[in-house]
C-alpha cells in the first residue's frame, strides 16, 4: 500500500467518499476503505452518515441520550 491509498484515500481517491462513481445510490464500505481493517465496522458506520445525508434521513447519532 503506497502513502496515497492511507487513510482517507483507501483505496484510491475516487472512491474515498463510499459513493461509487457514476452510479447512483450505490456505495462500498469495507476494510478496503477509510479506517481500514483496524476498526471493526468503522467504514460501515461511515458509509451509513454518507447514505443518510444523501438520503435526508434523519442524523441519529446526533440524538441526545445516545452513547454513540
Amino acid at each position: 500500500m503506497m502513502l496515497s491509498q492511507q487513510d482517507r484515500f483507501r483505496p484510491v481517491p475516487e472512491l474515498s467518499n463510499y459513493r461509487i462513481p457514476g452510479v447512483e445510490n450505490m456505495y462500498i464500505c469495507s476494510s478496503n476503505l477509510h479506517s481500514c481493517g483496524g476498526i471493526g465496522r468503522g467504514s460501515s458506520y461511515c458509509c451509513f452518515k454518507v447514505i443518510t445525508e444523501d438520503f435526508k434521513l434523519p442524523k441519529i447519532w446526533e440524538e441526545k441520550g445516545r452513547e454513540y
